[in-house]
């Protein structure tokens, strides 16, 4: 095995590691916002039955 090929696995997986950390973060980002939305879609269902 030379150095050259085991440089080209090294990026192959350094991007496949960036494109996860992506969707990881994509993801994350999804749930906040769905989080916020059902806290605010709650509290507005909550206000107008209470006020």
């Amino acid at each position: 095995m030379d150095v050259s090929a085991s440089s080209e696995m090294l990026e192959e997986s350094k991007k496949q590691t960036r494109y996860l950390k992506e969707i990881h973060n994509l993801i994350g980002f999804i749930i906040a916002v769905q989080g916020i939305l059902i806290i605010a879609v709650g509290a507005i269902v909550y206000w107008k039955i209470y006020s």
